[in-house]
């Protein structure tokens, strides 16, 4: 053993047991985000697998540990797991009271599918029938895995983009996380996306470009930092973007109850939620009120978030119009556009929020009314 492979294997074996000093941490972390910290010991749990596959497969002779080659590669399947344990992981981080539902275990169906071709493969008696087929379904899995995980990235990170665009909008309600770190956690999965393309060269070109090395180094780094943020900071096992309890307000009544009157006025008077391109820094700008102060008045005086509120609003607006036989000739396009909506879309969505029906249900019932 050279030197370089000496310090990589103390370097890597260092990391799979933080890693699983980590894993046990999490388990007994129970109180906070149960589901999240089931999530990251799942990754992690991933990480020792891939680690420790490459530590055997190279070092295995020097550190007197002998396991068949079939049943190491058996353990492939799992990075299957990676991409919905992303999206799971913001979804529970995101929602409150987030649990899981039956259909959401379909997303581990291309696990146990793979998994149980790899058990066939490997039962297999005949070792040259294996290795035949296994070149051809290695290609086939590394390109699966490559297809699979960057569908799971893409999903996350629209989801990710729309929870920065409501942060950005009515933040108060997203007290305890900046959803910027979330990007972070996406762009962590897309290293290891770009890990799998190397992957995918080797089972193509047949070459040799160290795509395990670099996994696993890229895994160890990973354990390293979750440990670290972990005990410095203790941002990993207490992350999440629930609504919490505001803190009160540092102002005395008088002041907040001129503000919730210049709230009202701007609504009742002003009508400012026609506006279609109204967000809470503008309206803040309007009523010389910070935006903070201004989500936090909306969240306890009117049980609203911004969103909500000026929504609410604004349907009201829609059925007034529905309603008045003056405007029969108006679509239901020009309707959401005139009560303040920016496309049909995000009308008809909060129009079937706060109704429980769609803006055409609504017409016509009006209609047979009148």
């Amino acid at each position: 053993m050279t030197i370089v492979q000496f310090i990589f294997f103390i370097f890597c074996g260092l990391a799979a047991i933080n890693g699983l000093f980590i894993l046990f941490f999490l388990w007994f972390q129970k109180e906070k985000n149960l589901i999240p910290n089931m999530l990251l010991s799942i990754f992690i749990f991933i990480g020792e697998i891939r680690i420790l596959k490459l530590l055997i497969l190279d070092f295995g002779n020097l550190i007197q540990i002998n396991i068949d080659t079939p049943v190491i590669l058996m353990l492939l399947p799992i990075l299957s797991l990676i991409g919905p344990i992303l999206y799971f992981y913001l979804l529970s981080t995101t929602q409150k009271g987030f649990r899981f539902k039956g259909k959401n275990f379909l997303h581990i169906i291309p696990f146990f599918l793979l998994l149980i071709i790899n058990l066939v493969f490997i039962t297999d008696p005949n070792i040259k029938s294996f290795l035949r087929l296994n070149v051809v379904f290695n290609i086939f899995q590394k390109s699966f895995f490559l297809i699979h995980l960057l569908i799971y990235i893409l999903v996350s990170y629209s989801y990710c983009r729309n929870l920065i665009k409501e942060f950005n909008t009515a933040f108060s309600t997203r007290d305890l996380l900046n959803p910027y770190w979330l990007r972070i956690i996406i762009f962590t999965i897309i290293i290891l996306w770009f890990i799998i393309i190397l992957y995918c060269l080797e089972a193509y070109l047949k070459l040799n470009i160290y795509a395990s090395i670099i996994e696993t180094l890229y895994y160890s780094f990973i354990v390293y930092a979750i440990l670290y943020y972990e005990l410095r900071f203790n941002r990993i096992t207490t992350i999440n973007n629930f609504i919490t309890k505001t803190k009160p307000l540092n102002i005395s009544e008088d002041v907040i109850k001129d503000h919730v009157a210049s709230i009202y006025k701007s609504m009742e008077e002003n009508r400012s939620y026609l506006n279609r391109n109204l967000t809470l820094s503008e309206l803040s700008k309007e009523l010389s009120i910070s935006p903070h102060l201004l989500s936090q008045l909306i969240n306890e005086h009117f049980s609203n978030n911004f969103n909500d509120f000026i929504n609410n609003y604004r349907i009201d607006e829609a059925k007034r119009l529905l309603g008045n036989p003056e405007f029969n000739n108006l679509t239901i396009a020009s309707i959401a556009y005139d009560s303040g909506f920016n496309t049909l879309s995000a009308f008809n969505a909060a129009f079937k929020k706060f109704t429980g029906k769609t803006p055409s249900q609504y017409k016509a019932q009006l209609s047979k009314h009148q």
